[in-house]
Protein backbone atom coordinates (compact mmCIF):
# COMPACT_ATOMS: atom_id res chain seq x y z
CA UNK A 1 0.00 0.00 0.00
CA UNK A 2 1.15 3.50 -0.95
CA UNK A 3 2.33 5.62 2.10
CA UNK A 4 1.24 9.38 2.87
CA UNK A 5 4.96 10.51 3.25
CA UNK A 6 8.04 9.32 2.92
CA UNK A 7 11.00 10.59 4.92
CA UNK A 8 14.64 10.54 2.85
CA UNK A 9 17.72 9.85 5.16
CA UNK A 10 21.28 10.51 3.49
CA UNK A 11 23.80 9.38 5.93
CA UNK A 12 27.59 9.39 5.81
CA UNK A 13 29.84 7.61 8.90
CA UNK A 14 27.03 8.91 11.47
CA UNK A 15 26.28 6.02 13.67
CA UNK A 16 26.85 8.18 16.68
CA UNK A 17 23.65 10.43 15.33
CA UNK A 18 21.94 8.25 13.23
CA UNK A 19 19.77 6.29 16.33
CA UNK A 20 18.38 9.48 17.82
CA UNK A 21 17.64 10.64 14.21
CA UNK A 22 15.80 7.17 13.26
CA UNK A 23 14.28 7.01 17.23
CA UNK A 24 12.42 10.24 16.63
CA UNK A 25 10.80 8.87 13.66
CA UNK A 26 8.82 6.31 15.52
CA UNK A 27 4.84 6.66 16.21
CA UNK A 28 2.75 4.15 17.74
CA UNK A 29 1.75 1.18 15.31
CA UNK A 30 -1.48 2.62 14.25
CA UNK A 31 0.58 5.30 12.09
CA UNK A 32 2.69 2.88 10.39
CA UNK A 33 0.70 2.30 7.68
CA UNK A 34 0.90 6.06 6.93
CA UNK A 35 4.66 6.92 6.37
CA UNK A 36 7.72 5.22 6.06
CA UNK A 37 11.37 6.13 6.22
CA UNK A 38 14.28 5.41 3.62
CA UNK A 39 17.99 5.55 5.05
CA UNK A 40 19.96 5.57 2.00
CA UNK A 41 23.60 4.81 3.20
CA UNK A 42 26.48 6.76 1.20
CA UNK A 43 29.21 4.24 1.75
CA UNK A 44 30.18 4.84 5.41
CA UNK A 45 33.04 3.11 6.82
CA UNK A 46 31.81 3.00 10.22
CA UNK A 47 28.54 1.37 11.65
CA UNK A 48 25.60 3.59 9.94
CA UNK A 49 24.53 0.71 8.08
CA UNK A 50 24.01 -1.26 11.26
CA UNK A 51 22.30 1.35 12.88
CA UNK A 52 20.35 1.58 10.10
CA UNK A 53 19.29 -2.32 9.28
CA UNK A 54 18.61 -2.38 13.58
CA UNK A 55 15.64 -0.39 12.79
CA UNK A 56 14.39 -1.94 9.45
CA UNK A 57 14.54 -5.21 10.97
CA UNK A 58 12.72 -3.95 13.98
CA UNK A 59 9.98 -2.16 12.34
CA UNK A 60 10.14 -3.31 8.78
CA UNK A 61 6.90 -1.33 7.91
CA UNK A 62 8.28 1.63 8.39
CA UNK A 63 12.26 1.62 7.77
CA UNK A 64 14.10 0.76 4.60
CA UNK A 65 17.48 0.56 4.11
CA UNK A 66 19.77 1.15 0.94
CA UNK A 67 23.57 0.48 0.96
CA UNK A 68 24.92 2.06 -1.56
CA UNK A 69 28.38 3.33 -3.08
CA UNK A 70 29.38 6.67 -2.12
CA UNK A 71 28.25 9.47 -4.25
CA UNK A 72 27.40 12.14 -1.86
CA UNK A 73 24.41 14.03 -1.02
CA UNK A 74 22.91 14.49 -3.91
CA UNK A 75 23.23 10.71 -4.85
CA UNK A 76 21.79 9.97 -1.94
CA UNK A 77 18.38 11.58 -2.80
CA UNK A 78 18.31 10.46 -6.10
CA UNK A 79 18.32 6.99 -5.05
CA UNK A 80 15.26 7.79 -2.43
CA UNK A 81 13.21 9.96 -4.80
CA UNK A 82 13.22 6.68 -7.14
CA UNK A 83 12.17 4.47 -4.72
CA UNK A 84 9.93 6.77 -2.55
CA UNK A 85 6.40 5.49 -2.25
CA UNK A 86 4.78 8.14 -0.45
CA UNK A 87 2.55 10.64 -1.46
CA UNK A 88 4.40 13.33 0.56
CA UNK A 89 8.56 13.63 0.38
CA UNK A 90 10.10 15.16 3.54
CA UNK A 91 14.00 15.07 3.53
CA UNK A 92 15.97 14.51 6.81
CA UNK A 93 19.83 14.95 7.50
CA UNK A 94 20.95 12.06 9.72
CA UNK A 95 22.42 14.66 12.66
CA UNK A 96 19.09 16.11 12.49
CA UNK A 97 15.69 14.87 14.16
CA UNK A 98 12.00 15.48 14.47
CA UNK A 99 10.03 16.50 17.31
CA UNK A 100 8.51 13.56 17.21
CA UNK A 101 4.60 14.84 18.59
CA UNK A 102 5.50 17.44 15.81
CA UNK A 103 5.91 15.08 13.00
CA UNK A 104 2.57 13.17 14.21
CA UNK A 105 0.49 15.98 14.04
CA UNK A 106 2.35 16.72 10.15
CA UNK A 107 1.52 13.10 9.45
CA UNK A 108 -2.10 12.81 10.49
CA UNK A 109 -2.67 16.87 8.59
CA UNK A 110 -1.12 15.21 5.66
CA UNK A 111 -3.79 12.11 6.14
CA UNK A 112 -6.41 13.89 6.87
CA UNK A 113 -6.59 17.84 4.81
CA UNK A 114 -6.88 18.74 1.11
CA UNK A 115 -3.96 18.06 -1.22
CA UNK A 116 -1.64 20.75 -2.07
CA UNK A 117 1.72 20.95 -4.00
CA UNK A 118 3.87 21.95 -0.62
CA UNK A 119 3.28 22.27 2.87
CA UNK A 120 5.44 24.69 5.11
CA UNK A 121 6.16 24.20 8.72
CA UNK A 122 8.51 25.50 11.43
CA UNK A 123 11.86 24.56 12.32
CA UNK A 124 14.67 24.83 15.19
CA UNK A 125 18.22 25.80 15.23
CA UNK A 126 19.89 23.74 17.99
CA UNK A 127 23.23 24.18 19.28
CA UNK A 128 25.19 20.39 20.06
CA UNK A 129 24.64 21.33 23.69
CA UNK A 130 21.05 20.78 23.34
CA UNK A 131 20.23 24.58 23.46
CA UNK A 132 17.78 25.86 20.92
CA UNK A 133 18.63 29.19 19.32
CA UNK A 134 15.66 30.04 17.38
CA UNK A 135 12.42 28.67 15.94
CA UNK A 136 12.57 29.37 12.64
CA UNK A 137 8.55 30.02 11.88
CA UNK A 138 6.58 30.73 8.53
CA UNK A 139 4.70 33.27 10.47
CA UNK A 140 4.19 35.78 7.29
CA UNK A 141 1.58 33.21 6.02
CA UNK A 142 -2.01 32.16 7.43
CA UNK A 143 -1.91 28.90 9.19
CA UNK A 144 -4.24 26.49 7.03
CA UNK A 145 -4.84 28.37 4.42
CA UNK A 146 -3.80 27.72 1.26
CA UNK A 147 -1.89 30.13 -1.47
CA UNK A 148 -1.35 30.00 -4.47
CA UNK A 149 2.54 30.39 -6.19
CA UNK A 150 1.75 34.51 -5.99
CA UNK A 151 2.81 34.29 -2.09
CA UNK A 152 6.83 33.37 -3.38
CA UNK A 153 7.18 37.07 -4.25
CA UNK A 154 6.61 37.21 -0.16
CA UNK A 155 10.00 38.51 1.20
CA UNK A 156 10.05 36.02 3.65
CA UNK A 157 9.29 33.08 1.51
CA UNK A 158 12.39 33.63 -0.99
CA UNK A 159 14.24 32.59 2.66
CA UNK A 160 13.20 29.24 2.10
CA UNK A 161 15.03 26.45 3.74
CA UNK A 162 15.09 22.68 3.36
CA UNK A 163 13.99 21.99 6.92
CA UNK A 164 11.01 23.83 6.27
CA UNK A 165 9.86 22.18 3.24
CA UNK A 166 7.47 18.93 2.39
CA UNK A 167 6.86 18.26 -1.22
CA UNK A 168 4.01 16.61 -2.92
CA UNK A 169 6.00 14.19 -5.21
CA UNK A 170 3.84 14.95 -8.28
CA UNK A 171 5.69 18.26 -8.65
CA UNK A 172 8.54 16.11 -9.59
CA UNK A 173 7.13 14.92 -12.74
CA UNK A 174 8.08 16.29 -16.09
CA UNK A 175 11.16 18.41 -14.25
CA UNK A 176 13.47 15.41 -14.50
CA UNK A 177 14.81 16.14 -11.50
CA UNK A 178 18.12 15.06 -10.37
CA UNK A 179 20.01 16.64 -7.81
CA UNK A 180 24.14 16.57 -8.69
CA UNK A 181 25.91 14.35 -7.63
CA UNK A 182 29.94 14.11 -6.11
CA UNK A 183 29.78 17.45 -4.34
CA UNK A 184 28.23 18.87 -1.14
CA UNK A 185 25.75 21.60 -0.67
CA UNK A 186 23.02 20.36 -3.07
CA UNK A 187 20.14 21.12 -0.54
CA UNK A 188 20.20 24.38 -2.58
CA UNK A 189 18.70 22.62 -5.34
CA UNK A 190 16.01 21.14 -3.08
CA UNK A 191 14.72 24.62 -2.23
CA UNK A 192 14.78 25.66 -6.05
CA UNK A 193 14.11 23.72 -8.93
CA UNK A 194 10.85 21.90 -7.55
CA UNK A 195 9.29 25.64 -6.89
CA UNK A 196 8.92 25.90 -10.83
CA UNK A 197 5.61 23.05 -10.15
CA UNK A 198 4.79 24.95 -6.89
CA UNK A 199 0.80 26.22 -7.16
CA UNK A 200 -0.88 25.36 -4.07
CA UNK A 201 1.22 26.17 -0.80
CA UNK A 202 -0.52 25.60 3.19
CA UNK A 203 1.64 26.98 6.45
CA UNK A 204 1.31 24.55 8.92
CA UNK A 205 2.26 25.91 12.83
CA UNK A 206 4.17 22.44 13.54
CA UNK A 207 7.39 22.68 14.98
CA UNK A 208 9.04 19.96 13.12
CA UNK A 209 12.15 19.88 12.19
CA UNK A 210 14.91 20.05 14.67
CA UNK A 211 18.66 21.35 12.92
CA UNK A 212 21.52 20.65 14.58
CA UNK A 213 24.23 24.06 13.94
CA UNK A 214 27.92 23.61 15.22
CA UNK A 215 28.68 19.77 14.55
CA UNK A 216 31.99 19.65 13.96
CA UNK A 217 32.55 18.45 9.77
CA UNK A 218 29.42 20.08 8.90
CA UNK A 219 29.33 21.53 5.57
CA UNK A 220 29.10 24.88 6.69
CA UNK A 221 32.17 24.30 9.18
CA UNK A 222 34.61 26.53 7.95
CA UNK A 223 37.31 24.33 7.67
CA UNK A 224 34.86 21.84 5.96
CA UNK A 225 33.65 25.20 3.52
CA UNK A 226 36.88 25.85 3.00
CA UNK A 227 37.63 22.63 1.46
CA UNK A 228 34.68 22.10 -0.50
CA UNK A 229 34.48 25.46 -1.98
CA UNK A 230 34.81 23.98 -5.61
CA UNK A 231 32.01 22.22 -4.40
CA UNK A 232 29.73 25.03 -5.43
CA UNK A 233 30.83 25.27 -9.21
CA UNK A 234 28.79 22.97 -10.82
CA UNK A 235 26.16 23.89 -8.44
CA UNK A 236 26.24 27.69 -9.25
CA UNK A 237 26.56 26.84 -12.97
CA UNK A 238 23.84 24.34 -13.54
CA UNK A 239 21.65 27.82 -11.38
CA UNK A 240 23.16 30.01 -13.99
CA UNK A 241 22.05 28.34 -17.20
CA UNK A 242 18.59 28.51 -15.37
CA UNK A 243 18.90 32.17 -14.76
CA UNK A 244 20.12 32.74 -18.51
CA UNK A 245 16.75 30.83 -20.02
CA UNK A 246 14.55 32.83 -17.63
CA UNK A 247 15.80 36.09 -16.53
CA UNK A 248 13.15 37.87 -18.83
CA UNK A 249 10.34 36.28 -17.80
CA UNK A 250 8.16 37.59 -15.54
CA UNK A 251 6.59 35.38 -12.51
CA UNK A 252 7.04 34.66 -9.00
CA UNK A 253 9.03 31.68 -9.73
CA UNK A 254 11.08 33.94 -11.35
CA UNK A 255 11.66 36.08 -8.47
CA UNK A 256 12.43 33.57 -6.04
CA UNK A 257 14.73 31.62 -8.65
CA UNK A 258 16.77 34.92 -8.76
CA UNK A 259 16.86 35.42 -5.28
CA UNK A 260 17.89 32.18 -4.59
CA UNK A 261 20.71 32.40 -7.36
CA UNK A 262 22.46 35.42 -5.27
CA UNK A 263 21.86 33.60 -1.46
CA UNK A 264 24.10 30.84 -2.89
CA UNK A 265 26.54 32.98 -4.61
CA UNK A 266 26.44 35.26 -1.36
CA UNK A 267 27.19 32.87 1.11
CA UNK A 268 30.27 31.50 -0.83
CA UNK A 269 31.30 34.93 -1.46
CA UNK A 270 30.72 36.27 2.03
CA UNK A 271 32.35 33.49 3.99
CA UNK A 272 35.49 33.58 1.88
CA UNK A 273 36.34 37.73 1.70
CA UNK A 274 34.12 38.41 5.21
CA UNK A 275 34.28 35.66 7.70
CA UNK A 276 37.52 33.48 7.20
CA UNK A 277 40.74 34.18 9.18
CA UNK A 278 43.90 35.40 6.89
CA UNK A 279 45.02 32.02 7.32
CA UNK A 280 41.37 30.63 5.86
CA UNK A 281 41.35 33.29 3.05
CA UNK A 282 45.02 32.15 1.53
CA UNK A 283 43.86 28.50 1.20
CA UNK A 284 40.82 29.58 -0.11
CA UNK A 285 41.32 32.41 -2.44
CA UNK A 286 42.25 30.42 -5.35
CA UNK A 287 39.60 28.19 -5.15
CA UNK A 288 37.31 31.41 -4.88
CA UNK A 289 38.70 32.19 -8.27
CA UNK A 290 38.14 29.20 -10.47
CA UNK A 291 34.69 29.74 -8.79
CA UNK A 292 34.42 33.23 -9.95
CA UNK A 293 35.89 32.22 -13.77
CA UNK A 294 33.13 29.68 -13.99
CA UNK A 295 30.49 32.39 -13.47
CA UNK A 296 31.84 34.31 -16.15
CA UNK A 297 31.55 32.00 -18.71
CA UNK A 298 28.69 30.61 -17.44
CA UNK A 299 26.83 34.05 -17.58
CA UNK A 300 28.62 38.02 -17.95
CA UNK A 301 25.27 39.32 -17.00
CA UNK A 302 25.16 37.92 -13.81
CA UNK A 303 29.14 38.27 -13.47
CA UNK A 304 27.87 41.92 -13.46
CA UNK A 305 25.63 41.92 -10.63
CA UNK A 306 27.85 40.41 -8.10
CA UNK A 307 29.63 43.75 -8.12
CA UNK A 308 26.92 45.46 -6.82
CA UNK A 309 26.74 42.79 -3.83
CA UNK A 310 27.33 44.75 -0.75
CA UNK A 311 28.15 44.60 3.06
CA UNK A 312 24.95 45.99 4.27
CA UNK A 313 26.13 47.67 7.12
CA UNK A 314 27.08 52.06 6.87
CA UNK A 315 29.30 52.18 3.90
CA UNK A 316 28.70 50.83 0.59
CA UNK A 317 31.29 48.34 0.19
CA UNK A 318 31.04 46.03 -3.05
CA UNK A 319 33.34 43.49 -1.45
CA UNK A 320 32.98 41.38 -4.75
CA UNK A 321 34.04 44.02 -6.99
CA UNK A 322 37.10 45.60 -4.45
CA UNK A 323 38.41 41.50 -4.07
CA UNK A 324 37.98 41.18 -8.39
CA UNK A 325 39.56 44.49 -8.94
CA UNK A 326 42.46 44.59 -6.35
CA UNK A 327 43.00 41.25 -6.13
CA UNK A 328 42.45 41.03 -2.30
CA UNK A 329 39.85 41.77 0.44
CA UNK A 330 38.80 44.52 1.99
CA UNK A 331 41.04 44.85 5.10
CA UNK A 332 40.37 43.95 8.69
CA UNK A 333 40.77 47.76 9.60
CA UNK A 334 37.80 48.81 7.13
CA UNK A 335 35.55 45.74 7.97
CA UNK A 336 35.43 46.83 11.74
CA UNK A 337 35.39 50.36 10.93
CA UNK A 338 32.04 49.34 8.73
CA UNK A 339 30.54 47.74 11.92
CA UNK A 340 31.87 50.49 13.78
CA UNK A 341 29.88 53.20 12.07
CA UNK A 342 26.73 51.26 12.01
CA UNK A 343 26.51 50.90 15.50
CA UNK A 344 26.96 54.51 16.08
CA UNK A 345 24.32 55.36 13.50
CA UNK A 346 22.08 52.86 15.09
CA UNK A 347 22.34 55.06 18.32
Amino acid sequence: MDKILSIIIATYNMEGLLSRCLESLLLSSEFHKLYEVIVVNDGSTDNSSKVGHQFADSYPDVFRVIDKTNGNYGSCINVGLSEAKGKYIKILDADDWFDTSEFQNLLTYLNCNEDVDLVITNYTKVLKDGTSVVDVKGSYLEYNKVYDESVMGIGRFKYMAMHAITYNKRVFKGLDYKQTEGVSYTDQEWILYPMENIHSIVYLNFNVYQYLLDRVGQTMDEKQFQKSIGHFSPIIQKMLEKFNSINTLSSPFVDYYKFRLSCVCESVYRMVLLMQSNKSYQNSSELLKKLDETILKSSLEYYKIMDTFIIRNSMPLCYVKYWRQNNKRYSWFILVLNKLLNCIKGN
